[in-house]
């Protein structure tokens, strides 16, 4: 292969690139390992809040709950609430304040008391930030956003080069023997080891690496998006809502607070204690409530139902169950959610998770590596 001749080149892209995008890379590669978890994390960190201690005879009605809060916190608008179906579960809010900030905590449903704020959601929000424009978007600055924003696509792209020109600069060491090139002598030492750990390793990951670069692209342009999501024939490109900016009504207002019991009630009777969680996105107009719900003891959170309740009427729009409710979410959601979970390795559930999120740590064994055989 004549390409091959040209190591040096490569050699030369290799070391450019690796030294010009190794902090972003960095970055985007440790938040995304942690982001791979992001469920347990949040549940670990919001473990002393997301329970009551003490399980009463009764709960206060969620009106109520609310009520108590506002006249604790004041000024606050409703985006979301939630809880899960175990009696000592609290009650979980999201909104924003008087000046726009975004905030979550968790209450108790049967003294309305504040048991703490969601610090899980908060330190994820901030890991996810870090992965998407290396948290340049905690400033509030919007061209900063943009700036960290093409710093990470152009890291990615960064880390594309980077996987090729690794496999062709490594080709000699499994051109003869395929298995040479995954094999490492742990009696090496100095140079040679951290050759045989940057390169086998590097070939190990290299394909997952590459399916987490390519689809992290989609997310990155727009304009790739659309390509992509017409070559599926959707004209559309999803564009996920800012929950920080959900803002739905005041809890000083009392009629809405009202809808809410009504909704509680009717899900309560529809569902019992046969959910694991539910979700409901306060509308900031109308009456026309969306919930979306899991099953108890689902083995795929992902597999969701979701309802639409009308509070004025007290009656059930909607009901759609698992796959019913798959199938009538729009295209370009389906399409966009594919893409996620490719990116994220959880379409193949979670020995693809794990695999996906140790390759991502890799990444900061291969600067390492990387570095001290420069030096």
């Amino acid at each position: 292969m004549p390409f091959l001749k040209r190591k040096k080149f490569w050699f030369n892209v290799h070391l450019i690139l690796s030294l010009a995008c190794v902090l972003p890379l960095l970055i985007v590669a440790l938040s995304g390992a942690i982001i791979s978890y992001h469920d347990e994390i949040i549940d670990a960190l919001n473990a002393r809040n997301s329970h009551v201690k003490e399980v009463l005879p009764s709960q206060m009605k969620v009106s109520e709950v609310l009520a108590k809060f506002s006249a604790q916190k004041g000024e606050f608008y409703l985006g979301f609430i939630g809880r899960k179906s175990d009696k000592d579960a609290a009650i979980v809010i999201s909104g924003v304040d008087k000046e726009g900030k975004f905030d979550s905590y968790f209450l108790d449903p049967f003294t309305g008391e504040t048991l703490g704020e969601n610090f899980g959601n908060k330190f994820i929000g901030l890991i996810l930030n870090l992965h998407v424009n290396l948290g340049l978007g905690l400033s509030g600055d919007e061209n900063l956003r943009l700036i960290g924003k093409h710093i990470v696509a152009a890291s990615t792209v960064a880390l594309i080069l980077l996987l090729v020109s690794g496999v062709v600069i490594y080709y000699p060491n499994f051109r003869h023997k395929f298995t040479r090139a995954f094999m490492i002598n742990l009696r090496a030492r100095g140079y040679t080891l951290l050759y045989q750990l940057h390169g086998s390793l590097g070939m190990s990951a290299a394909a997952v690496l590459f399916v987490i670069s390519v689809t992290g692209l989609y997310f990155s342009y727009e304009w790739l998006a659309k390509l992509t999501n017409r070559a599926f024939g959707e004209e559309q490109i999803y564009k996920a809502p800012k929950f920080t900016q959900a803002k739905g009504f005041a809890l000083t207002d009392g009629v809405r607070l009202k809808e809410l019991d009504t909704i509680f009630e009717i899900f309560t009777k529809e569902r019992g204690e046969n959910y694991e969680m539910f979700n409901v996105m306060i509308p900031p107009k109308g009456e026309i409530y969306s919930l979306r719900y899991t099953d108890k003891d689902a083995t795929d959170d992902t597999k969701f139902s979701v309802m639409s309740i009308d509070a004025a009427q007290g009656k059930i729009l909607r009901h759609a169950r698992h796959d019913d409710a798959q199938n009538a979410m729009p295209r370009a959601f389906l399409l966009h959610k594919s893409v996620l979970n490719l990116h994220t390795g959880y379409t193949f559930g979670e020995t693809g998770k794990f695999i996906f999120c140790v390759c991502a740590l890799l990444v900061a064994v291969f600067i390492v590596s990387g570095f001290l055989m420069s030096l």
